[in-house]
């Protein structure tokens, strides 16, 4: 109902090792640089996709609007995209983190939709 979910291809691939971005290969550390929050700014968004290399990774946030064309621009654009999950912040329910916000209090099928 919620759309499919990311599996283990028969041949055993993962989708991180179909999407993520090529690694160089080259000696020493590995540093990962990821950006949330796109899709709840229009402009922070655009010029996100337009002006970070494609090796950053771009995390989307569920609450943002026209998640799915920025998504497909930000792969066009060669970004290995993810998408945010918002958890229960400490102090909730005082501040209220939005909508699709996984709590304690759901029950498990009402995190998972």
């Amino acid at each position: 109902d919620t759309g499919p979910l990311p599996v283990r291809a028969a041949d055993g691939r993962r989708p991180f090792d179909v999407y993520a971005r090529p690694w160089s290969g080259s000696r020493g550390a590995r540093v990962a640089i990821v950006i949330g929050g796109l899709a709840v700014s229009q402009t922070g968004t655009q010029a996100a996709i337009a002006k970070l290399p494609a090796e950053v990774t771009l995390a989307f946030a569920p609450q943002g609007n026209s998640i799915g064309r920025w998504m497909q621009a930000a792969r066009q654009s060669g970004h290995e995209i993810v998408m945010q999950i918002p958890l229960e912040p400490f102090d909730y329910p005082n501040v209220n983190p939005g909508r699709n916000t996984l709590t304690v209090a759901a029950s498990p099928d009402e995190n998972l939709k």
